[in-house]
């Protein structure tokens, strides 16, 4: 037998940490996984920590990251759960047991996890905006159920008949999307452009508006696309930080995870107004060279990350001054730009032109 975590080798004499083992029972079939690989005699591995261990164990034996949690109806990859500390990962233990526990909630809320009944509140609210049943929507992964969360958890416009208009930028986005997250960007494109008209305006001046911002601006962003990758899974504060640095010393820039992402973006958070032509390029280079330099200037630090539900994704937080910028890392380790722009400041950030930002 040679079973081995950063390079000591793991026997009943040198178990693992609390936390690694709590972890991996949650991995069904985890804890006797263990109990053969150290055992038998012709079984070799090598791990580089206790988090690659249970994580490899569930892809191992389920081909899949999530472990399931039956009885909380969660799904979570167990390096999520060993970031969760022995106190919060006995909380589930217990509650999975099916123990009465009041800090359950408090839990799930302070790690960003959320259960199937959670991310019901997706279809649900497609359903309200009548496109439940459009096929974009069938095989929703992990992922796009996470996308469509967020939407539905976002506040209605505030405008006398919100529903309505809900209605009219979903039945846009399903025009223009092919993937759940996508349609999650051109819900919001059609109601920041709508944001942008008269009160009064026709259901199809709103619809115009967001077909011309599309014409315009989408072929621009085209060149906003490169993306950085990390080897590590959950990537290291630092080795995001290191492949952004040598991807920007390349005269690269770390760009949007898809193109209908930078176009809201930079309907959000830029000065647009209907300009197109090289005007509109000119628009998304500045607000493009602004997150290169910003990122240039502030590095991910590791109270700024936010592992993912999956285990493997992560978010970092990244605000200096009155910026702030979100970097998201994917399962496969591709290092994108999720938001940039202004956070709440009296004064304007130095990177930026004054005219650059709405």
């Amino acid at each position: 037998m040679s079973l081995s975590v950063a390079g000591t080798l793991v026997q009943e004499t040198t178990p693992l940490s609390p936390v690694a083992r709590l972890a991996l029972t949650f991995v069904d079939g985890g804890i006797q996984w263990l109990t053969w690989a150290t055992a038998d005699t012709a079984a070799r591995y090598a791990f580089d920590d206790e988090t690659t261990l249970a994580a490899q164990v569930q892809q191992g034996l389920h081909a899949s990251r999530l472990a399931l949690l039956p009885r909380l109806a969660l799904k979570v990859g167990p390096a999520k759960l060993m970031s969760l500390g022995l106190p919060d990962l006995l909380v589930l233990a217990r509650a999975e047991r099916g123990e009465d526990s009041p800090d359950l909630r408090r839990v799930l809320v302070a790690h960003g996890l959320l259960t199937c009944a959670d991310l019901d509140a997706g279809p649900a609210f497609l359903a309200t905006l009548g496109v439940a049943g459009d096929a974009l929507f069938h095989a929703a992964d992990f992922d796009d159920s996470l996308a469509l969360h967020q939407l539905a958890c976002e506040p209605a416009p505030a405008v006398a008949e919100a529903a309505a208009l809900q209605k009219e930028a979903a039945a846009f986005a399903v025009q223009q999307a092919r993937t759940p997250p996508e349609f999650c960007d051109y819900y919001r494109v059609y109601l920041l452009r709508a944001a942008t008209l008269p009160p009064d305006a026709a259901p199809q001046q709103r619809a115009d508006a967001a077909w011309h911002a599309m014409d315009a601006l989408l072929p621009a962003l085209f060149p906003t696309l490169d993306c950085p990758q990390v080897d590590r899974s959950p990537p290291a504060p630092e080795d995001v930080g290191l492949a952004i640095g040598n991807w920007l010393m390349r005269g690269r820039q770390v760009g949007f995870a898809r193109v209908s992402l930078g176009l809201q973006l930079v309907l959000r958070h830029t000065a647009w107004r209907d300009e197109t032509g090289p005007a509109a390029r000119q628009i998304v280079r500045l607000y493009a060279d602004a997150a290169q330099a910003f990122l240039a200037a502030n590095r991910p630090r590791p109270r700024e990350g936010l592992l993912g539900q999956d285990g493997a994704s992560c978010l970092f937080e990244i605000a200096a001054g009155n910026l702030r910028a979100q970097l998201h890392v994917s399962g496969g380790g591709v290092v994108s730009l999720r938001d940039f722009g202004r956070q709440a400041a009296p004064a304007l950030s130095p990177v930026l032109p004054p005219e650059f930002l709405a």
